[in-house]
């Protein structure tokens, strides 16, 4: 007889329960399912610049270009971003995340941090080129 009471009770506590309002797990399952997606990032928020350094420079030549992007991006969104940009087909591309590093100022003595970053290497076909300088 114990084992017949012991039914009763959970089915008097979900009772109880779905008159005070509480969620069942299942309920809250299809209440995260249905969460706004997030707005979409314009292609020109993605790209920041474009990152001209000497070593940048000699890739240019054989049809690489860096940019500085948004921390949060991705490949996919990077290839779309260039492709709408600069009307141009990327074959691949490549991303870099670089560390904040602490610098000391010479003039005060006092340290500072250079910000860190998020960098693209996109590469292109050999006949197309995009015009950043």
């Amino acid at each position: 007889m114990a084992l017949f009471k012991k039914e009763e009770k959970k089915e008097e506590k979900k009772a109880a329960d779905a008159k005070a309002g509480k969620e069942t797990k299942s309920e809250k399952k299809e209440e995260k399912a249905t969460l706004p997606e997030p707005k979409n990032i314009r292609y020109n928020d993605i790209i920041l610049s474009p990152r001209i350094t000497e070593k940048s420079v000699k890739l240019m030549d054989k049809g690489v270009y860096t940019f500085n992007v948004l921390k949060g991006a991705n490949k996919t969104e990077v290839a779309k971003a260039i492709k709408e940009i600069f009307n141009v087909e990327p074959l691949k591309v490549r991303i870099v995340n670089f560390p904040a590093k602490i610098k000391r100022s010479y003039r005060t003595g006092k340290i500072g941090r250079k910000s860190g970053g998020k960098k693209a290497l996109v590469y292109l076909k050999e006949g197309d080129k995009i015009s950043i300088i």
